[in-house]
């Protein structure tokens, strides 16, 4: 968003790795002048936890201990992955 203003707009889009039944659950990300670095954790969506649908705020994910923590480096102007 511009500042001052409220208005949304599509950068880019930045891909998970993996499934799309287990996507990286992404928190925030942060933000230079030029760039976007989008960080992706092991910490995901779990579709067997949904289906149990257990009555925690986190029931929905599942940690990866044996998973990777994966940065995308996104250009703010055009929105291309540059780096990840």
């Amino acid at each position: 968003m511009e500042a001052g203003s409220n208005e949304r707009k599509v950068i880019g889009r930045v891909d998970c790795s993996g499934s799309s039944l287990s996507a990286g659950w992404v928190h925030s990300f942060s933000m230079t002048e030029n760039y976007i670095i989008v960080p992706e954790m092991p910490f995901r969506y779990s579709l067997g936890n949904l289906i149990r649908a257990e009555p925690t705020p986190l029931y929905k994910f599942q940690w990866q201990p044996g998973g990777r923590c994966l940065h995308a480096l996104m250009c703010k102007h055009n929105g291309k992955i540059i780096g990840g």
